[in-house]
């Protein structure tokens, strides 16, 4: 996987992340890898929902349509994604 496309998937997820947090009426907020979806970032589940589906259309593929086992941090998402894009 080429750096361009980790960039682009970092962005996206981010992007993807904030656009829930402000259409629930929370603030943005800078991401870290070590932050925990659900408490630290405070989603739930639909709003994982909405992002996995923002996912899809920003970067293509869906890695939980697939079977991937559950993820718990901003990092764990990242990478799922990631190592979807790079098997197709």
């Amino acid at each position: 996987m080429t750096e361009s496309t980790k960039k682009k998937v970092r962005q996206a997820a981010e992007m993807v992340i904030n656009r829930v947090l402000v259409e629930s009426g929370r603030a943005p907020r800078q991401i870290r890898d070590d932050d925990i979806l659900t408490s630290t970032l405070g989603l739930d589940s639909l709003d994982l929902a909405t992002a996995v589906v923002h996912l899809e259309r920003e970067l293509g593929v869906d890695p939980f349509r697939e079977g991937a086992d559950e993820v718990q941090t901003y990092g764990e998402l990242v990478s799922l994604y990631e190592l979807t894009i790079d098997a197709t």
